[in-house]
C-alpha cells in the first residue's frame, strides 16, 4: 500500500498558514484523503465508503464534526475540525489511521474508529500547548527581555500568568502583548477586557511580529526560556517566581512547538488604547446596544488590523527602574 501524507511542517506552511485549499490523496485504495478548507478553517480526513454506513462514536466528540456525503453516487465519510488548535491533533489522527492501514487493516472507516479510541487523549495533549499559545508566549518573553534590559522588575510585572486581565503591569501602565506570524499587524482580541485598562492604569497594546528565521538562526521558545534562566540564576527568588509564571503559562519543555525557531519580523510597536485606538469596553458596548441587549452577547472576539498605528516600543516609556 502506497501512502503519501505530507509532512506536518509542509502542510502547515504551504496550506494552513497561507489559507490555501487542499484535497490530497493519502491512500489510493482504500481511498483516504486529507483536506484543508480555509473558508471554514477546516482540516480533516475524507474516506470513501464501499456502502452507506454510519459513525459509531465520532459524532459526539466536542469540536470534531462528521458528515456523510454522496458525490457521483459514491459515499464518503468526513471527520474534521474548524478549531485551529486541533489541526495538529487531526493530522496525528490521520497518521495513526495510515499506520493501521499499513499494518493490514483494509477498512478505512474501521481504522478510523480504532484510532478515535485514543483521540481524546491526543486532543488533550494538543490543546494543552497549541501553536497559538507558544507564539503568544514567545512574544511575552520578548517583551519581558526588553523590560529587563531597561532595568524594570519585569518578573514581578509579568502578571498575566496570575490570571490578571493584561500581561504586564508596572508604574501605572498595563501592557497587553499580541504576537502574530502574519506579514501585517493583524491581531485577535479575545474579549473586550483586553482593550480595557484596569482602573487607574494606562493600557498599551504591544504588537509583536515574528516569522521563521530562514538562514538567520532565530530562537525557539525553549531557547528564550533557557537564556532567561541563565540571566536570573543569580537571584533564586526571582528565578523561582519566573518558573512559577512559566508553569502557569503552560510552557512544556521539549514540546515540538517549543523547539520551532522564530525571529523578529518587524520592530515591536506600542499602540496606546484610548489614543491610537479606541477603548472598546463593556461600557461602550452597553451604550451602543443598550443594556438589555448586552445581556444577550455571550462573548466578543475581534480581529484588528493595526498596521501603521502607535510608536516603537521603548521600555523606558513605562517609568524609570527606580520608580518601582
Amino acid at each position: 500500500m502506497d501512502a503519501t501524507l505530507p509532512e506536518w511542517h509542509l502542510l502547515r506552511g504551504n496550506y494552513i498558514d497561507t489559507a490555501t485549499p487542499m484535497d490530497h490523496i493519502v491512500v489510493a485504495s482504500p481511498e483516504l484523503r486529507i483536506f484543508h478548507d480555509p473558508d471554514r478553517s477546516a482540516l480533516g480526513v475524507r474516506l470513501r465508503l464501499d456502502r452507506p454506513r454510519t459513525w459509531s462514536r465520532a459524532a459526539a466528540m466536542r469540536h470534531i464534526s462528521t458528515r456523510v456525503l454522496v458525490a457521483s453516487g459514491v459515499h464518503y465519510a468526513e471527520l474534521y475540525t474548524t478549531l485551529p488548535e486541533l489541526h495538529r491533533a487531526v493530522y496525528a489522527l490521520v497518521q495513526d489511521v495510515v499506520a493501521r492501514l499499513h499494518e493490514g487493516e483494509r477498512d478505512c472507516l474501521r481504522a478510523m474508529e480504532l484510532s478515535l479510541a485514543d483521540f481524546e487523549a491526543l486532543v488533550a495533549r494538543s490543546v494543552q500547548l497549541s501553536r497559538e499559545r507558544v507564539v503568544g508566549l514567545h512574544g511575552e518573553l520578548m517583551v519581558l527581555e526588553l523590560l529587563l534590559d531597561a532595568g524594570h522588575d519585569a518578573i514581578a510585572a509579568w502578571v498575566g500568568p496570575r490570571r490578571q486581565p493584561h500581561d504586564f503591569r508596572l508604574n501605572g501602565f498595563e501592557l497587553e502583548v499580541k504576537t502574530t506570524l502574519a506579514n501585517e499587524r493583524r491581531h485577535t482580541i479575545h474579549g473586550l477586557n483586553q482593550l480595557t485598562p484596569s482602573p487607574g492604569n494606562t493600557l498599551d497594546l504591544v504588537s509583536v511580529r515574528i516569522a521563521p528565521p530562514g538562514a538567520s538562526g532565530g530562537a525557539s521558545l525553549d531557547d528564550r526560556v533557557a537564556a532567561l534562566r541563565r540571566r536570573l540564576a543569580h537571584d533564586p527568588a526571582t528565578l523561582s517566581a519566573f518558573e512559577a509564571s512559566l508553569q502557569a503559562s503552560g510552557h512544556e519543555a521539549g514540546h515540538p512547538e517549543c523547539a520551532v525557531p522564530y525571529a523578529a519580523a518587524a520592530p515591536v510597536q506600542a499602540i496606546r488604547i484610548g489614543t491610537d485606538f479606541p477603548c472598546i469596553s463593556h461600557a461602550w458596548l452597553a451604550e451602543a446596544l443598550g443594556v438589555p441587549a448586552t445581556g444577550r452577547v455571550a462573548g466578543v472576539n475581534l480581529t484588528l488590523q493595526l498596521e501603521g498605528l502607535g510608536r516603537p516600543f521603548e521600555a523606558l516609556d513605562y517609568g524609570a527602574a527606580d520608580d518601582q
